[in-house]
C-alpha cells in the first residue's frame, strides 16, 4: 500500500483533507511479489463528495490515470501516456523519465514551496494508517 504514498498525497492535495474513508486491498497471492497487489479506497473529502482510488498490480498493460468528473465534463489525466483528455481538449505533455524527480530536488533545494512538506507527509502517513485499519476491521473510518 506503501506504492500509493504518491497518488494519496496528490488526491489530498487536490481535494482537500479527507473527512472518512473505506479500503479494501493487500496482497492476494495471485502474483508472486511480497508487496501489496491491489488497493481499492473510496474516501469523502472537504472538496468532493466521492474519491475513489484504485491501484493494482494485475492490470496489462499497466495504468496510471487520474479521472475527475465534474457537473460539466469528466477530466482523463493519462500519466503513463502524459495525456490530459475532456469532452472538450486533448493535450499531450512530454516529461522524460528523470524530469520530474529533478524538479522536486529543484524545488527542494531552492525552498520554492511546491514540494510535499513535513506536515502534507504527516498528512499522508495518518490516511495511510487509517486506509489500513478500514481494510483490517473492514468498516469506514473516520477522520
Amino acid at each position: 500500500m506503501r506504492d500509493l504514498s504518491h497518488e494519496l498525497d496528490l488526491a489530498l492535495s487536490i481535494f482537500g483533507p479527507w473527512k472518512r474513508l473505506v479500503a479494501l486491498g493487500g496482497n492476494f497471492q495471485r502474483l508472486d511479489i511480497e508487496t501489496d497487489e491491489a488497493w481499492s479506497i473510496i474516501m469523502e473529502t472537504e472538496k468532493c463528495p466521492m474519491v475513489s482510488i484504485c491501484m493494482n498490480y494485475f492490470d496489462q498493460p499497466g495504468n496510471r490515470s487520474i479521472r475527475a468528473t465534474t457537473d460539466d465534463t469528466s477530466i482523463i489525466a493519462d500519466l503513463s501516456e502524459g495525456r490530459i483528455t475532456s469532452s472538450s481538449l486533448s493535450e499531450d505533455f512530454v516529461v522524460k523519465r528523470d524530469d520530474t524527480y529533478q524538479l522536486l530536488h529543484q524545488d527542494f533545494i531552492e525552498q520554492q514551496g511546491q514540494s510535499c512538506t513535513l506536515t502534507d507527509g504527516i498528512a499522508v502517513v495518518r490516511l495511510m494508517d487509517a486506509i489500513e485499519k478500514s481494510n483490517s476491521q473492514r468498516n469506514w473510518i473516520e477522520a
